[in-house]
């Protein structure tokens, strides 16, 4: 309701940005020419694309906003802009086009911009800027996961989920394992990651926990459920009342995996109704079971 009646700065916008020390313009979603009124933006010297699906690229035409002229509809001799693209980039920044050819061509003919192409890095001022790919980037979200330690908070609730996503995670080395992930409940709603893995789908589950072995003896009562393996919790058994609950999402999920184990020929349909029945039998026994177990320890 704020956005509507108060529109800029409180509606919610495409992704882009402007620097002021510098004036470059990042990203130009489709309403970037109201986003440069609100400020207001008189100038952005040097425009960049993250990449360029449409929702970074639809707004291109704020250039003559920027640039041209409009009682004499030539462009401002101070106003040209620096288009800075990596190699990759420049390649593909005229498949942008009109019924006339690429949107590009038009802007460079026009004198609106002047393309700047760099292969690894360019300067922008005191700013630098890098080229980067997609296997930089996933070597950064590795590195930076690995120094994250994700553990319990004494504080908040003594009341915590582990599971994995039952989904495979496919990537480089990656095939045939998944994210599990520890939650724990705040006191004031919601929850927190307690734990964070990305190993195979039967093991690696003592990584979830074994930061939080010590906070977990600082509790006077845990109740954590999961479907996994909890032997690195032997040592604080007094401490956490263990809870397994097979997810639901898992069943129809590992039924397909059995089916393209026997590579879908008939007896692969039979397994497949056969452990889908089951799964779902014992499912439905272990939510009773344990819907049972939760009662008692909330009227305890």
């Amino acid at each position: 309701m704020k956005a509507r009646k108060r529109s800029i700065p409180y509606v919610k916008t495409e992704p882009s940005a402007f620097l002021y020390d510098i004036s470059p313009l990042i990203d130009t979603p489709v309403e970037i020419a109201s986003l440069l009124n609100g400020p207001p933006i008189r100038r952005a010297d040097h425009r960049l694309f993250t990449h360029l699906n449409p929702d970074h690229v639809e707004g291109i035409r704020v250039i003559e906003q920027i640039a041209l002229d409009f009682r004499t509809r030539h462009t401002y001799p101070k106003k040209l802009i620096y288009l800075l693209l990596s190699e990759q980039r420049s390649k593909r920044i005229k498949e942008i086009r009109s019924q006339y050819g690429p949107v590009i061509d038009f802007y460079r003919e026009g004198r609106f911009i002047r393309i700047k192409s760099f292969r690894d890095q360019t300067r922008i001022g005191d700013m630098f800027g890098w080229a980067v790919n997609k296997m930089t980037i996933w070597s950064a979200v590795q590195k930076t996961a690995s120094e994250i330690d994700f553990k319990l908070d004494a504080k908040e609730l003594p009341h915590g989920e582990a599971d994995g996503t039952g989904i495979g995670i496919k990537g480089i080395a990656k095939r045939g394992k998944e994210l599990k992930v520890f939650v724990q409940y705040k006191r004031g709603g919601g929850v927190r990651v307690a734990g964070l893995d990305l190993g195979n789908y039967n093991g690696s589950w003592d990584k979830l926990f074994q930061n939080s072995i010590e906070v977990f003896k600082r509790f006077s009562r845990f109740l954590l459920l999961t479907d996994g393996d909890t032997a690195i919790l032997d040592s604080v058994k007094d401490k956490v009342k263990i809870i397994f609950q097979r997810c639901l999402w898992h069943i129809p999920h590992q039924a397909i995996f059995l089916a393209i184990l026997w590579q879908r020929r008939l007896l692969s349909v039979i397994v497949f109704v056969l452990v889908l029945l089951y799964l779902i039998l014992i499912n439905i026994g272990s939510a009773l079971t344990n819907y049972k177990k939760m009662r008692r320890i909330k009227n305890n």
